[in-house]
């Protein structure tokens, strides 16, 4: 990461959140891809307006001159309030950390004694940054299933299922039969289309689904023939096709971790490359097995993050931001401290569109 120089300060709290800026990321495949729509607000909670809108219908033709023109019902709108979920994390740079790096601290100038807090600070900060990176990247897959849930424990933060008051729609595919496959998942899409409400239509339909579902899909009978004609008269198909030339089980190697990823009629099925680790170091599973969900690219605002004002007096009437990072005053003569925090919701607000889905193995 970027090396900032820091002041050993005595009596001041100083804002160091840039020196994240140009940190390594290790987690972030989908809170850094743009699919969350961020900003900050100056309350202390969240919302957004609601359109409770029929589904759009078509109207009768008209005479050129007549007065009379049909009404479209435009809905009802009312203010959906959210709460927040608080990340704060800390770590203290001690006199250790700074005497094992200098043989002689008076010989120091003021740049060089700068410069080796700051080193010892971006030491810190690497360990503090990739913690709140994998609370962050949990907060957004979850909510991306329409729930945001608590990086200690699963349980909901922010339901928007229970909120607007609708229930997820789930669907069972049958991957142990030898065909019916291609039907579900040309149903799975239609259901997506007659469901969606809000914004324009989505660009593209993304299924994350674990490890065990991808072997399986990639190894089903229906959908290995889809592929065979290529080699009949066409040969960049068989070239290109993943069947074909035996890369179909292939990682693709992306910033995050290795991904499996497998279009068919549309829609992409891919896997999620890393895994969760809980406060008491145990795994925690993306996508369990047998199971995968949905995820629609191309509507604007369905997807959202809003952070609200860390609570200190000199940000009162400012606007949140993703993270916060401080560096208290020297304290006890022997170190200072460091602090790292977020305060928001992550939602989707038509989470009907996260579709539960189970795969039969």
């Amino acid at each position: 990461m970027a090396l900032y120089p820091n002041k050993l300060d005595l009596k001041n709290l100083i804002d160091i959140s840039e020196t994240l800026v140009e940190t390594q990321k290790q987690f972030g495949r989908y809170n850094h891809s743009g699919l969350f729509r961020k900003e900050g607000v100056t309350t202390q909670d969240v919302g957004f307006m609601r359109t409770k809108a029929p589904k759009t219908k078509m109207t009768g033709a008209t005479s050129r001159l007549e007065r009379d023109a049909w009404k479209v019902d435009s809905g009802k709108k009312d203010r959906v309030g959210l709460g927040t979920a608080s990340y704060k994390l800390t770590d203290s740079v001690q006199y250790e950390d700074i005497s094992f790096r200098v043989n002689n601290w008076a010989d120091l100038d003021p740049t060089a004694r700068e410069k080796t807090v700051g080193e010892a600070v971006s030491e810190k900060l690497v360990g503090m940054q990739r913690t709140m990176e994998q609370n962050q990247e949990y907060s957004v897959f979850t909510a991306m299933q329409g729930v945001q849930r608590d990086t200690a424990d699963g349980d909901a933060l922010v339901d928007m299922f229970e909120v607007l008051g609708t229930t997820r729609l789930a669907k069972t595919i049958d991957l142990t039969q030898s065909t019916g496959v291609l039907q579900a998942i040309n149903e799975l899409t239609n259901q997506l289309v007659e469901t969606q409400t809000y914004g324009s239509g989505f660009s593209a339909i993304e299924v994350i689904v674990a490890d065990d579902v991808m072997t399986s899909l990639t190894s089903h009978p229906e959908l290995i023939a889809l592929y065979e004609s290529a080699m009949t008269g066409r040969g960049m198909e068989y070239v290109n096709s993943p069947f074909l030339n035996g890369r179909v089980n292939d990682l693709n190697r992306n910033l995050y971790g290795f991904v499996r990823t497998f279009p068919i009629n549309g829609v992409t099925f891919s896997t999620y490359p890393q895994k969760f680790r809980n406060y008491l170091g145990e795994t925690v599973d993306a996508v369990p097995n047998g199971k995968g969900f949905t995820t629609v690219h191309g509507v604007a605002g369905l997807y959202q993050a809003k952070f609200v004002p860390a609570p200190y007096l000199g940000l009162l009437g400012t606007k949140g931001q993703e993270n916060y990072v401080w560096q208290t005053p020297v304290k006890d003569n022997t170190h200072f401290e460091l602090y790292q925090e977020s305060h928001g919701a992550y939602f989707m607000q038509e989470p009907t569109l996260s579709m539960d889905l189970t795969f039969i193995l």
